[in-house]
């Protein structure tokens, strides 16, 4: 299950958005957890900045109710705001088994850039220090982790260059895995699909090619870089082995049998 929220929130028609990102349609969020009172665009209206403490009440809340229908489930959810994970290290949700996301790209969503990108974009011989100094240590990643936080690290980059994307996009993935491993964080690719809209500022080049045949440049890098988990098969069930231990002693009582009709 995965919270998500923008760190500002303002109101168009019916969707909640924020730099013309949608959050959430009104009819799903107020479905999402019915005793939040709070969400009404009245309450938005006069409200319009989302604070880390309504994010988190609004979180615990969601976590409280999806576990009332399933009490081990794993929760995922963002950091607030997405890029910057000092709130979450300050006052973590106090409830087991939740995994905290912080988003970085390397697309041309919009004007906000974080020094990495003109880094990789020149070709920089220094453009991985320059992420790894900006998501560990400038956006408090690292003291997250050393606080014994789930961290996942999602990402992605886009490769049509350079419409949407920078240069040697190739390299700031193949950086942001191998930074994931030395720091001991989850990696997760940003986006299956490519989308393109432009109305929103949005440009993800996902990892499936536009026929949806196969992976796109991006996602062939991903699947170099995932590491492939060794699948152990399930042990047969309990019927299988109680029907092979009775051939078993079939087979051990007729070669008993035969040895005792040779003497």
């Amino acid at each position: 299950m995965l919270i998500y929220a923008t760190p500002r929130w303002s109101v168009t028609g019916t969707m909640y958005t924020r730099e013309g990102l949608v959050l959430m349609d009104k009819a799903t969020q107020d479905l999402w957890v019915t005793n939040w009172n709070e969400c009404p665009d009245a309450y938005l209206a006069a409200q319009p900045a989302l604070t880390y403490d309504i994010y988190y009440n609004f979180a615990l809340r969601c976590i409280d109710e999806f576990r009332t229908v399933k009490p081990n489930l794993d929760i995922h959810m963002t950091s607030m705001p997405f890029w910057d994970m000092t709130n979450i290290v300050t006052k973590p949700i106090p409830r087991p088994n939740i995994y905290y996301a912080f988003h970085f790209y390397l697309m041309k969503e919009g004007s906000v850039t974080h020094g990495y990108e003109q880094a990789y974009d020149a070709g920089s011989a220094t453009a991985k220090d320059v992420l790894e100094n900006w998501i560990f240590q400038t956006c408090k990643v690292q003291a997250a982790i050393n606080a014994g936080l789930n961290v996942s690290l999602i990402f992605g980059a886009d490769y049509r260059v350079p419409a949407y994307g920078y240069n040697n996009w190739d390299k700031f993935l193949i950086d942001t895995y191998s930074l994931a491993k030395v720091h001991q964080a989850e990696s997760i690719f940003q986006a299956m699909f490519m989308t393109d809209t432009s109305d929103l500022g949005i440009y993800y080049g996902g990892m499936w090619n536009q026929a949806y045949t196969g992976l796109n440049p991006a996602g062939a890098i991903w699947l170099q870089q995932m590491p492939m988990i060794p699948i152990t098969p399930p042990p047969p069930p309990i019927h299988v082995l109680v029907a092979a231990g009775k051939v078993i002693a079939l087979l051990v009582a007729a070669i008993l049998y035969a040895a005792t009709r040779k003497r």
